[in-house]
């Protein structure tokens, strides 16, 4: 862990804390991961949602995907 925070933008108008829940679960399987396997991560992320492909899921996913490509971007 090199200390590296990513920014992300989830959002689906009038449902931030929905979304917010949604990126706090996802994040879970992030945790102690490398985040620089962004395909891989993003694959069990979506395959793993239970609505798979609902807005409030995609919006998550797509904010965490920003982040882990921010991560990458300031890694190199």
């Amino acid at each position: 862990d090199a200390g590296i925070v990513g920014w992300g933008e989830p959002v689906v108008e009038g449902r931030a804390h929905s979304v917010a829940a949604a990126v706090e679960e996802l994040s879970d399987y992030l945790i102690g991961k490398d985040p620089r396997n962004i395909e891989d991560h993003w694959t069990v992320l979506y395959r793993g949602g239970f609505y798979r492909g609902g807005a409030i899921h995609m919006s998550a996913l797509a904010g965490i995907d920003q982040a882990l490509w921010d991560i990458k971007g300031k890694d190199l």
